[in-house]
């Protein structure tokens, strides 16, 4: 990395310690889209079962991490994630966006 090029400031809540292996997941989806439990309650099951963190990713719907402060601990983090779905040469296309601050839409 160059020492001239100024570097972003985290944005989470908690430095996530990257030294050594943490549990999380980087997709899931909740009833805002096509999963079948409400954001509230896929981020409790994650947290119950020992995870580190998780990132929502539902159809073009941004998690904003404040809204889930409450489920938050120094033990566990909520990460921004969207899954964006678009249509590309008429093929259906999904990617994840994560730790971003707007919707990105597809």
């Amino acid at each position: 990395m160059r020492d001239d090029v100024p570097r972003a400031r985290s944005a989470f809540a908690r430095v996530i310690d990257a030294k050594r292996f943490q549990r999380g997941n980087l997709h899931a989806h909740s009833n805002a889209s096509d999963g079948d439990a409400t954001p509230d309650e896929v981020i409790g099951w994650y947290k119950a079962h020992g995870y580190a963190f998780v990132a929502l990713t539902d159809h073009n719907i941004l998690a904003d991490p404040s809204r889930y402060a409450s489920l938050q601990s120094p033990e566990f983090t909520v990460l921004a994630g969207e899954e964006i779905s678009m249509w590309v040469k008429g093929k259906q296309v999904h990617v994840n966006a994560l730790c971003t601050h707007a919707l990105i839409e597809g």
